[in-house]
């Protein structure tokens, strides 16, 4: 009975502790990403993504998908990449979305490569980003202000790794974009920052 009483209490002393450590591995974001932090908790979607926009698949909101990527030279993309990210072993991919309303948009990503998207055949500007390079659930969010009623084609490239998961939301929080904030500096036209 004593024995048991000891373990007891030790199992009470350490399951809060491991329950607080879990919880610091993905605080360093700067926003809420308690959705994406969710989405990211549930089974994924399996999608191979293609070697152009005649190919690829279409990706919905509030979903997460596991991601099969294919070697970077195979890839014709829908627009050159923000960044030029070739190197040996580098996996990329394109894939369509739509959104339902003009707005700020989301790509959650839980491994370090490069994220653009492509609409009205230009680049889509980067409003913000944010990342823990400690979290891979997800590990980085960029948000892109999106427009309603027209493919939107999403470019992934420059992955060290062949399989990832992603998902895409919409950006609900009031405040405003850091990039709206200082006025001085001009929106990014890509996703900066890609091994954040």
């Amino acid at each position: 009975m004593k024995n048991f009483l000891l373990c007891a209490a030790f199992a009470a002393s350490v399951l809060p502790v491991c329950s607080h450590a879990g919880a610091v591995g993905c605080a360093d974001f700067a926003w809420n990403v308690t959705l994406e932090r969710t989405l990211f908790q549930q089974k994924p979607s399996e999608l191979s993504l293609a070697s152009s926009i005649g190919q690829a698949p279409r990706l919905q909101l509030d979903r997460l998908y596991r991601l099969d990527l294919i070697p970077q030279a195979q890839v014709r993309f829908a627009h050159t990449p923000g960044k030029t990210m070739l190197a040996g072993g580098d996996y990329a991919g394109v894939a369509w979305f739509t959104v339902p309303a003009s707005g700020i948009y989301r790509v959650s990503i839980d491994q370090p490569f490069w994220i653009d998207v492509v609409q009205d055949g230009k680049l889509a500007k980067t409003i913000d980003f944010t990342g823990d390079r400690h979290c891979a659930g997800p590990r980085k969010i960029v948000k892109f202000r999106l427009v309603a009623g027209a493919h939107l084609y999403l470019q992934l490239s420059g992955s060290p790794v062949q399989s990832m998961r992603l998902t895409l939301t919409r950006d609900t929080s009031t405040a405003p974009a850091a990039a709206d904030i200082r006025r001085n500096r001009p929106e990014r036209t890509s996703a900066c920052c890609a091994t954040s």
